[in-house]
């Protein structure tokens, strides 16, 4: 979530991001935000994707599903 008690969601992505195994690890905050700003600055920050609340189950399903192929399409080796 982008609102973590504590510490905020975007400041335990950034930490997260400086850790060499999770450097690419997809993150997708959860949001209750309607406004631009907050979503803007979850992105800027390390995030890949936003799902609003209530989460639907299979919104979720997909977009993990979808940020863990391209991952591993960007580390099959390419040939010419």
């Amino acid at each position: 979530d982008i609102n973590l008690p504590g510490m905020s969601g975007i400041s335990l992505c950034q930490e997260m991001r400086k850790l060499p195994r999770h450097a690419n690890t997809p993150v997708i905050f959860v949001t209750s935000y309607a406004e631009f700003e907050p979503q803007a600055r979850a992105i800027l920050n390390g995030g890949d994707d936003l799902i609003s609340k209530p989460i639907m189950p299979v919104e979720l399903t997909v977009k993990i599903i979808a940020h863990l192929m391209k991952r591993r399409l960007e580390t099959l080796p390419t040939t010419p």
